[in-house]
């Protein structure tokens, strides 16, 4: 997709910077606006967002909506919520790989067989490549790799950094410790470990 922003806005960067930054947080533009979902955002916060004047912002729309391919595209980008911020807050942990250029196809097998052989417990994965930028791969884990499985991961082919974000349980951001929800695979400790099946009530 980055490639046919790149191709449709050769000739504009500031232009080709707002689409791609649009593009990437998920804000759609339609009708000549800008959306979140269903959230209308002014052009003025868009304009101080990349700064630039709000006359290149209505540029910008213009040459979008000139291009019927890209109008199309942009209309229907969607917003996704991103929790890797949220994950190490609840005790789960958050693995990142930069991926080779051309080598995205053999490392994501070898990850994605990994994952399988280890019953690796995955909560989130995002994965990203166009064949001409570096790529990556993102998953949100429920419990933190040994120190021996990211080397695992490491020595993959292709692989060209791993960054390892891990919950610190001691940490007075760490919210499972004043969560008032029991039943939770979240939590570290769990009263339904001292309560028999019998006994709990969903």
């Amino acid at each position: 997709m980055l490639i046919l922003i790149e191709n449709v806005f050769r000739d504009s960067p500031s232009r080709r910077k707002i689409v791609e930054g649009l593009f990437n947080m998920g804000i759609s533009v339609r009708a000549g606006r800008f959306w979140i979902g269903s959230i209308e955002i002014p052009t003025t916060e868009i304009a101080k967002a990349f700064n630039v004047n709000r006359r290149t912002v209505y540029e910008t729309i213009r040459q979008i909506e000139s291009n019927h391919v890209m109008a199309k595209i942009m209309a229907s980008v969607f917003s996704e919520v991103d929790c890797t911020q949220i994950a190490p807050l609840i005790g789960n942990e958050v693995i990142e790989i930069d991926v080779a250029t051309g080598l995205f196809q053999k490392v994501f097998t070898e990850f994605s067989n990994f994952i399988c052989s280890k019953s690796i417990s995955v909560t989130e994965m995002l994965s990203k490549t166009d064949g001409k930028r570096k790529s990556f791969i993102r998953i949100i884990v429920r419990n933190p790799l040994q120190d021996q499985e990211i080397e695992e991961l490491a020595n993959i082919k292709g692989v060209l950094k791993i960054r390892v974000t891990r919950p610190d349980l001691d940490s007075p951001s760490y919210l499972c410790k004043v969560c008032e929800v029991i039943v939770c695979p979240n939590k570290v400790s769990s009263p339904l470990q001292q309560v028999s099946p019998e006994t709990v009530r969903i």
